[in-house]
């Protein structure tokens, strides 16, 4: 080919030796299926990253959202009112008992039905399908009290078409998060990523210091505390400390040989006294691993440090062959998408369904 291709190919050459995606042969060249597999494993690497990135840009689905698209489409303003409705079959062509569902009743008699918009109903699932428990106030014409034929019947179930929804939204978000921390990995000189892949592995988070000395030494007061963005890798391997910082949402990794582990080690081994409790100043950008924007470097921050997991050194002694996901990397990923993603998903969950008069 010619000049610029053979450029793009030692290229390309290179970086799948370097994930060990392929091997020279004993000659040190490579056959026509290495080269193939080079392509394949560089497009698939660059395509996953790609769709991991446009991923975290998507919003999660809203339930208030969704449910005011669907008003729209019903012709349903969403503040329109509706009155709880009895249960109990009323003879509703005695004036008496219409006049209780309309506006004029209820602004006379405080206690009379509560009303509702059509937006809290259907956003809390009150309004699916053919229900005859909420109706549209009655109108009072000419000496009488009218009810309003709405066609509304058959309205979808929001609660349930959100669930599926989310569910479906967080999942790709956390697949998209554990390509990215594997990307981000697999990325390091080999000699480090080895290190990773072989060594003995402890992953910490940071998170904000508590003034209340006396809380229980127990995770769920501290999960609200934990600045998930980010997290730090600190792996020994043939006698060598390597330390990471690692942002996915940022798209950052950092190796940090300003720091050894021994000092933050220690401090984990007084996680129940009050000066762990209180914080340690840190050479960590504690905002960067709150919010996810990439960290100010040469920067201090008080916080704790707090262990997430350990792996254990690896047995398998050569790496994956042909592709460029490391083993010891997808498990990282995997592990900490599912368990420490960006943000819990009670909190996630709680912003993407937003409060109805019902919640």
């Amino acid at each position: 080919g010619d000049w610029s291709s053979d450029v793009c190919s030692s290229d390309l050459l290179q970086w799948a030796s370097a994930h060990t995606v392929i091997q020279p042969t004993e000659h040190g060249g490579y056959t026509t299926e290495q080269r193939n597999t080079a392509m394949a494993q560089f497009t698939d690497h660059e395509e996953t990253l790609e769709n991991a990135i446009q991923q975290l840009k998507q919003p999660a689905p809203q339930r208030l959202d969704m449910t005011r698209k669907t008003l729209a489409e019903w012709n349903l303003p969403p503040e329109t009112e509706f009155i709880s409705f009895p249960e109990t079959d009323l003879d509703m062509t005695l004036q008496a008992n219409r006049r209780r569902y309309s506006v004029d009743y209820r602004d006379f008699y405080p206690n009379g039905n509560a009303s509702y918009s059509a937006l809290d109903l259907l956003a809390s699932g009150r309004l699916k399908g053919d229900n005859p428990a909420w109706t549209p106030p009655y109108l009072y014409e000419q000496g009488a009290f009218y009810p309003q034929f709405l066609k509304y019947k058959g309205l979808p179930d929001i609660p349930s078409r959100f669930e599926a929804d989310f569910g479906s939204w967080l999942n790709s978000t956390k697949a998209a998060y554990e390509h990215i921390i594997v990307a981000l990995v697999s990325d390091l000189p080999r000699q480090e990523r080895d290190a990773i892949e072989k060594g003995h592995v402890q992953l910490y988070g940071l998170r904000k210091p508590t003034a209340n000395i006396a809380l229980d030494d127990d995770d769920r007061n501290f999960q609200p505390l934990m600045a998930r963005y980010g997290f730090i890798i600190h792996a020994t391997h043939e006698g060598r400390e390597h330390v990471y910082e690692v942002l996915p949402y940022a798209g950052f990794i950092r190796r940090r040989d300003d720091l050894t582990l021994a000092p933050i080690s220690n401090a984990i081994k007084l996680r129940n006294s009050a000066y762990m409790r209180r914080g340690t100043l840190l050479p960590f950008d504690l905002n960067a691993y709150a919010t996810g924007a990439a960290p100010l470097l040469n920067t201090t921050s008080t916080a704790v440090v707090h262990f997430l997991q350990g792996y254990l050194p690896a047995h398998h002694t050569t790496a994956r062959a042909e592709t460029w996901r490391p083993l010891r990397a997808a498990q990282i990923g995997r592990d900490v998408a599912q368990r420490y993603l960006f943000e819990s998903e009670s909190k996630l969950r709680e912003a993407a369904r937003g409060v109805t008069l019902f919640d």
